[in-house]
């Protein structure tokens, strides 16, 4: 993915960089949902001119860290809900 880099890689060089805490199958489906919503406009040589949304997500450690949190909790969240109208 490009960009952003494994946690320890971006420790042994000492780098601040975006670093990607999950897994390589959240990697991948980041991907995927970057290459679905990206409305980035590039110039005539194919250069970046304006970044998407979707783009200045992952270029933001605090908000790409909330982003996997979420997708981490989110069947939990799910599940409770639901037992929760169970029981009443």
């Amino acid at each position: 993915m490009s960009g952003l880099v494994p946690a320890a890689a971006a420790r042994v060089v000492g780098v601040s960089a975006i670093v990607w805490h999950g897994t390589e199958d959240d990697a991948l489906d980041l991907m995927n949902a970057l290459a679905r919503n990206c409305t980035c406009e590039l110039g005539p040589e194919g250069e970046r001119v304006v970044t998407c949304a979707a783009h200045q997500v992952i270029a933001d450690q605090r908000a790409l860290d909330r982003l996997l949190f979420a997708r981490f909790i989110a069947d939990r969240l799910r599940s409770q809900e639901w037992s929760e109208q169970e029981s009443e």
